[in-house]
């Protein structure tokens, strides 16, 4: 699977020292399929996310920034918190489909990722993961 092995290719940028906790993700879009991986800090709200620096990665090779463009999220070990689903949902659409691979920290931190079986994979669509997206549209009542 070319999510995972691009993924895997995330974990060189991985720091994680505070939680040992190794998050590894990769998005996909018609421009192709994009790596990233947590980066932590000591204040842990600076923490950034897998998701969001593969998205990151996908915007700075020229996919987007406008528009729903991501079309698969993959990532490691856990579902996409809140602040990654809403983050995703920014360049996505209900319908996107989110890949969480529920392999343990030794496999992510040290196994060959595309050589794993496809078990370990549940397949979601972001709209059941935030069914209730904050939308730009939420802001035109303000102005």
């Amino acid at each position: 699977m070319e999510l995972r092995a691009t993924a895997q290719r995330a974990r060189r940028a991985n720091y994680s020292p505070y939680s040992n906790f190794m998050v590894l993700a990769a998005v996909e879009t018609v421009d192709g399929i994009y790596g990233g991986s947590n980066i932590e800090n000591v204040n842990y709200t600076l923490t950034k996310h897998a998701e969001e620096m593969a998205i990151v990665a996908a915007i700075l090779g020229g996919a987007g920034p406008e528009g729903a463009w991501v079309e698969t999220l993959y990532a490691t070990s856990a579902s996409p918190c809140g602040s990654c689903r809403q983050f995703t949902a920014e360049f996505a659409t209900p319908e996107t489909v989110v890949l969480i691979d529920r392999i343990d920290q030794e496999t992510v931190r040290n196994a060959s990722l595309p050589e794993l079986s496809d078990e370990s994979i549940e397949a979601w669509r972001l709209g059941e993961l935030l069914p209730a997206a904050f939308e730009s549209g939420e802001l035109d009542s303000t102005r």
